[in-house]
């Protein structure tokens, strides 16, 4: 009898965490998808090894689904991907998740569902994902990644208000895990073995606006 329940349960809970991967991923989706638009003030603040930058001050826009706007008072070469406050915007291709564990954030103090992301897509630019999500807001909290270049991401994000899935600070933090080998150009090298901080930090949020689709041409 004893072993016939824990076989039941062992089956209930792997059936579980199937349905539970999909349907927590999509409701953090469309949690970010009840933000039409936003303007918000950056700050991204840079620790990386070797390498000394200002800090960079940004105004950015953003419209659903992927309209995005930059503006600075100085010269500023941002990625737009980097700035793009969807953490799981990967997720449009096609891929697996797999639910792992319920955990206790000790600094937010609150619990978090871990899943695992395997892309099925041989375009996607990354490896695995595993992301930490708090499912009493449907927040991203962290989101570690290693992409094919051999890139280990790690984000963890920090929220003022979690009515929207708008952090207040991102820390991302990475670490190039590409072999350097001896005889390698100095520019090879240094891309090989560049580690760092980046910190991007939003105040002043103006949400909902009603943005044209004009604006962003």
């Amino acid at each position: 009898m004893r072993s016939a329940i824990l076989l039941l349960f062992a089956a209930v809970n792997i059936f579980a965490q199937k349905q539970n991967a999909e349907e927590i991923l999509n409701k953090v989706i469309n949690k970010f998808e009840q933000v039409e638009d936003y303007e918000v003030d950056l700050t991204i603040s840079t620790d990386l090894q070797m390498v000394k930058m200002p800090d960079m001050k940004l105004k950015v826009f953003f419209k659903q689904p992927d309209k995005l706007k930059i503006s600075s008072e100085g010269f500023a070469m941002v990625p737009k991907d980097g700035v793009n406050l969807n953490p799981l915007k990967f997720l449009k291709s096609e891929y697996s998740a797999v639910y792992v564990k319920n955990e206790k954030d000790e600094e937010e103090k609150i619990n978090l569902d871990v899943i695992k992301i395997i892309p099925l897509s041989d375009t996607a630019d990354y490896i695995l994902s595993t992301v930490w999500i708090d499912t009493e807001n449907y927040l991203v909290r962290k989101l570690e990644t290693v992409t094919k270049r051999g890139v280990n991401v790690s984000s963890k994000f920090y929220y003022k208000n979690t009515a929207y899935a708008l952090p207040s600070k991102v820390v991302v933090s990475f670490n190039q895990s590409g072999e350097v080998k001896p005889g390698q150009d100095e520019e090879k090298r240094f891309r090989q073995s560049l580690k760092g901080v980046v910190t991007l930090t939003y105040s002043g949020y103006k949400i909902n606006q009603g943005l044209k689709d004009e604006f962003f041409k």
